[in-house]
């Protein structure tokens, strides 16, 4: 799953002009970055890099939200 991911490409707008992705949106970017993997902590999903540092997380603090 990894190479270089356009976020324009992945990001759609949405009602009222927000930017919006699904949350296989949100993971296919975050897994495009180097050394990028796919964790988790407290019920949500993460993603994580060198050493385990979470960079982004997803469902939370609801699962309509990605962070």
């Amino acid at each position: 799953m990894r190479g270089a991911v356009n976020w324009r490409d992945v990001l759609s707008s949405g009602r009222d002009g927000e930017m919006v992705v699904t949350a296989e949106q949100f993971r296919r970017l975050a897994l495009s970055f180097p050394e990028a993997i796919e964790g988790s902590h407290q019920k949500h999903p993460d993603f994580r890099v060198r050493g385990g540092k979470i960079f982004a997380t997803l469902a939370y603090p609801d699962r309509k939200w990605g962070m």
